[in-house]
């Protein structure tokens, strides 16, 4: 039963939503941490967008490096 029942499996896909998902679990950890110390303001309501559209793009770093980390440890070999 070495690759019987996963035959259909891509590791590439596979490491790239984990590092998706990373990167969205971490975008939400910093948005509920900014929310916490007072940034966003009720009657700024484009602040909370603006927000999570900037730690998207930042915390993308992360969602690469998740990604690529755990494609070398599954044996991927196309870098």
């Amino acid at each position: 039963m070495n690759d019987g029942v996963f035959s259909f499996f891509s590791v590439s896909l596979f490491c790239a939503c984990i590092g998706t998902g990373t990167q969205l679990f971490a975008m939400v950890l910093f948005v509920f941490v900014l929310a916490l110390v007072g940034v966003f303001y009720p009657y700024n309501r484009g602040a909370l967008l603006t927000a999570c559209i900037v730690l998207y793009a930042l915390t993308a770093g992360i969602a690469g490096y998740v990604a690529a980390n755990n494609y070398r440890q599954m044996g991927g070999e196309n870098w």
